[in-house]
């Protein structure tokens, strides 16, 4: 029940007397007098008395009252300001955090000034100040010496300061071991951390301990991989329990690195050539990496997918299973893990032989893991397809124009040739019912022209699949060639061809010469005369 004194002190806060206002804001702020502490009413009440020019009231709001009891950071700027002034380190944290989150609109917003309030509060000794700051720079929004304040704070005992000191360390040292194109005992992937990065592993284990929660505590799987990851550098025995922790609640990429672990360590990229430490050993089971690949792998950790890709393909093991090993390689490929697309294409080539649309099938695959930054796949790619130009010459283009005046289908045909550096027997026997394979030009006229070869074009710019289709509405109605464009020989249709290229004053074998430009043949003479429209 509240007291006499501070229920007068009611009645003359709600009569606007500042002095009853602020005594009544102050009992507010820690309880007293009957009443219990309520922060949204200690700042209401504290906030009117400093409307009214009550100094004390304007400190005890920067000083006591959090940025969560504040209804309107605009509204209280002003009473924060007064207490930073006045030098109170918490209302300058307040104030900081405001600024960095924009809190107080349109050029409220000073990250120097932010900082520099920080700065000042952490140099009084304010821990919070000192965290916030030591966080900034771990985030990279402070300068990377104030994180010096961070280690301050955690030194005397702040958890918080401890558990962001150990998180900073973990990504900067690279302790995860973990990287999206990661492929399962690659030897060139050792550990090529520099000293840096060394140092900074060390101190995230150091951190990790000391921010480590007490016994029988429920760890989180993210806090046990890491710590999982932490322990394989230095002891692999201590680290499987804390894998397996975090992949029974889950954790994809734990059970990805168990899997590792019972495979053989060795599997394990980034672990580092240098000496053994203790506990290096662990029991090698690949039943046991089987049960925890598979586990990531539904996941979708496609590492894992790849991983059993590998086992799949152990030799004298029992469950050696090719049939398993090709489902697995195809789910790592479609999740998007470069080398299994690398690989899958690779087998697919070999067994396509000659055959067009296992070459297809090959070169998508190949360009997707070009496409995903696979070196090798990129060479593949050009060496087993062709390419055209970009987009047509000003010679060329004239020669297009020129040739649509007497014949439309022929123009759309000319101009595939310039664009997927097609020959003259390519240009004027393709057929563009199959011809358009989505990324690639299929350019098959084996039928008609016995001599030719078979090859895919790839199909790279806007201009080129404008002119495919553009070429697929002149040359086809309802999907049958038009009767300007259908039939006859190749032959007949090359007399044709020349009588209208003698018209608009072109040598045919400019077709040719094209084609042999764009293959890079150095000993080809431009042909193609510039026309006038």
């Amino acid at each position: 029940m509240a007291s006499r004194k501070i229920l007068k002190a009611i009645k003359g806060a709600r009569l606007g007397d500042a002095e009853a206002q602020l005594e009544l804001g102050t009992c507010y702020l820690e309880g007293g007098e009957g009443l219990a502490a309520n922060l949204p009413s200690a700042y209401r009440w504290l906030s009117a008395a400093a409307d009214q020019g009550s100094a004390k009231a304007a400190w005890l709001i920067g000083e006591k009252v959090p940025a969560s009891a504040v209804d309107s950071p605009l509204r209280a700027r002003v009473y924060f300001e007064k207490a930073a002034q006045a030098g109170s380190a918490a209302a300058a944290t307040v104030l900081a955090g405001w600024e960095f989150a924009g809190a107080l609109g349109p050029g409220g917003s000073d990250g120097g000034a932010a900082i520099r309030r920080l700065r000042g509060a952490a140099e009084k000794g304010f821990l919070p100040a000192q965290v916030e700051l030591g966080r900034l720079a771990a985030l990279g929004q402070a300068p990377a010496e104030d994180l010096a304040w961070l280690e301050r704070a955690a030194e005397r005992g702040d958890k918080e300061a401890v558990t962001v000191l150990a998180e900073h360390y973990y990504g900067m040292g690279r302790c995860d071991l973990w990287r999206l194109d990661q492929v399962p005992g690659q030897p060139e992937d050792a550990d090529r951390r520099n000293a840096a990065e060394q140092q900074a592993a060390r101190l995230a284990l150091q951190w990790h301990e000391v921010a480590w929660p007490p016994p029988g505590a429920a760890v989180p799987a993210e806090r046990a991989y890491e710590r999982g990851c932490l322990l394989l550098r230095q002891h692999q025995r201590a680290a499987g329990p804390w894998l397996e922790t975090a992949a029974e609640a889950g954790h994809g990429r734990a059970a990805y690195l168990l899997g590792l672990l019972y495979l053989g360590a060795s599997y394990i990229n980034g672990l580092g050539r240098d000496a053994v430490p203790r506990g290096r050993w662990f029991p090698r089971s690949y039943p046991r990496a089987a049960h925890w690949l598979e586990r990531a792998a539904s996941g979708g950790v496609a590492e894992a997918d790849l991983a059993l890709f590998v086992l799949h393909g152990l030799r004298g093991i029992s469950l050696r299973d090719p049939g398993r090993q090709e489902i697995c390689l195809l789910r790592a490929a479609e999740a998007g893990h470069p080398q299994a697309r690398f690989l899958l294409a690779e087998s697919i080539w070999r067994q396509a032989a000659d055959g067009l649309d296992g070459r297809l099938q090959a070169l998508r695959w190949w360009r997707r893991a070009a496409g995903s930054g696979h070196c090798g796949a990129r060479e593949r790619l050009l060496r087993h397809s062709d390419g055209g130009s970009a987009e047509l010459g000003a010679g060329q283009q004239a020669a297009v124009w020129a040739l649509a005046r007497h014949s439309l289908p022929f123009a759309a045909r000319l101009e595939l040739a310039f664009l997927f550096a097609l020959r003259l027997h390519e240009c004027l026997l393709l057929d563009l019912r199959d011809a358009d394979a989505g990324d690639f030009l299929r350019v098959d006229v084996s039928a008609s022209y016995g001599k030719a070869r078979c090859r895919l074009v790839r199909i790279e710019t806007p201009a080129q699949r404008e002119a495919l289709e553009r070429a697929r509405r002149l040359v086809l109605a309802d999907g049958r060639p038009v009767p300007e464009d259908a039939g006859g020989s190749y032959a007949s249709r090359r007399n044709r061809f020349v009588s209208l290229c003698r018209k608009i004053g072109m040598d045919p074998a400019s077709v040719d010469a094209a084609a042999e430009r764009c293959f890079g043949s150095p000993d080809v003479v431009e042909k193609i005369q510039h026309i006038g429209a």
